[in-house]
């Protein structure tokens, strides 16, 4: 894998619209000149940010909006997982139209993965459809979910159960906002770039960023813009192949996701991040491959040693019942029937498949 220069720009294919990713240092004080290639002169945006990310960048944001000629309104929403509701939509959708926002005007995101789902959810439904723009804050957004177009929010015990694929107008990631933000979401979010280096010879003809994570593993901070654009470069070479979820393409993504949806309900999506439980998924994931003689030992040994290297969370919280764990993987969104459908490694390090044969009491051995 080659190094790279910013600024850098990825173009995702979709069959809505194509759009690019903007990965450059300090590009939120460009935010304005970028999205005038973008929005009509002068038009209405709402921002929609949190509370954390509100006492960072927001007012930032908002004045460059106001300096390249945008009407520019703030709403904020509180932390965490709590907001991503129909509850917290309907309450920006009144705010939406107390402003006068049309369907010609634009709803910014400005945050990390909770922000960016509550946000495309709202930008896809009010008016059928309102231009949008993502601005992640997080390593877990900028590398993941503010690209390819899935927004949703949380019903009752379904995480993400409603949404829609809505693709952005564009996506602009500032490494450097990073920096500013507290170290344990960043570490969270290089469980997701973990994961794409285990799928990316399925996903694209290239390889090496396993590699590469290795060699720069006690620092990854220090090529965090190469980082990011390799995981958007993978990302978009999924979404070009089923971009909705059509062909099971996609489903590669979520290597560990059962494991970590599991986690995350049972400890009430507060105890754990959703990249600390990606990583915990992750293991799990990998150790039942080499349980079935699908993954090398040794090559589980390798991601294991990638994990301790960047300090990521390896083993869930203590006490978690093992058969309740099972039954709310059964109840994933992408079970079939009942059935468990599990992305597990295969061969070796880069390469994954769809398995839906495993039998309980070998996923439970794991658990």
């Amino acid at each position: 894998m080659k190094h790279v220069q910013s600024p850098l720009s990825v173009q995702i294919p979709s069959k809505q619209k194509h759009y690019p990713i903007y990965i450059e240092p300090d590009s939120l004080e460009r935010v304005g000149q970028i999205l005038k290639g973008h929005l009509p002169a002068g038009c209405k945006t709402l921002v929609i940010t949190d509370t954390v990310v509100a006492g960072i960048c927001a007012k930032r944001v908002q004045e460059r909006l106001k300096q390249s000629g945008f009407e520019v309104y703030l709403y904020t929403v509180p932390e965490g997982e709590g907001s991503k509701t129909l509850a917290m939509a309907e309450r920006i959708f009144a705010f939406a139209l107390e402003i006068g926002l049309s369907r010609k005007d634009a709803l910014i995101a400005l945050g990390g993965g909770v922000v960016g789902d509550l946000a495309g959810f709202c930008a896809a439904t009010f008016f059928r459809g309102v231009p949008f723009v993502q601005i992640p804050t997080t390593l877990l957004a900028q590398v993941d979910s503010s690209v390819g177009g899935k927004v949703a929010v949380n019903f009752q015990s379904a995480k993400n159960g409603i949404g829609a694929f809505y693709q952005p107008l564009a996506v602009i990631i500032d490494p450097l906002i990073l920096t500013h933000l507290p170290p344990r979401p960043l570490k969270a979010g290089l469980a997701e770039v973990v994961k794409y280096s285990l799928i990316e010879q399925t996903c694209m003809a290239e390889e090496g960023f396993f590699e590469f994570l290795w060699t720069h593993a006690a620092q990854p901070d220090k090529v965090l813009p190469e980082i990011i654009e390799r995981c958007c470069l993978i990302k978009a070479a999924v979404v070009a192949q089923d971009e909705t979820e059509e062909t099971g393409i996609r489903s590669y993504l979520n290597l560990g996701h059962t494991f970590a949806h599991a986690y995350e309900e049972i400890t009430g999506y507060s105890a754990l991040l959703h990249g600390e439980a990606v990583s915990m998924g992750m293991v799990r994931a990998c150790r039942l491959a080499e349980w079935l003689g699908m993954f090398p030992t040794t090559d589980r040994e390798r991601f294991e040693a990638l994990c301790q290297e960047m300090a990521l969370p390896m083993e869930p919280p203590e006490g978690l019942e093992p058969l309740q764990l099972l039954r709310l993987m059964r109840h994933d969104k992408k079970a079939s029937a009942g059935t468990i459908r599990l992305v597990l490694p295969v061969e070796k390090i880069g390469h994954v498949t769809l398995k839906d044969d495993v039998p309980d009491e070998t996923i439970l051995s794991v658990l």
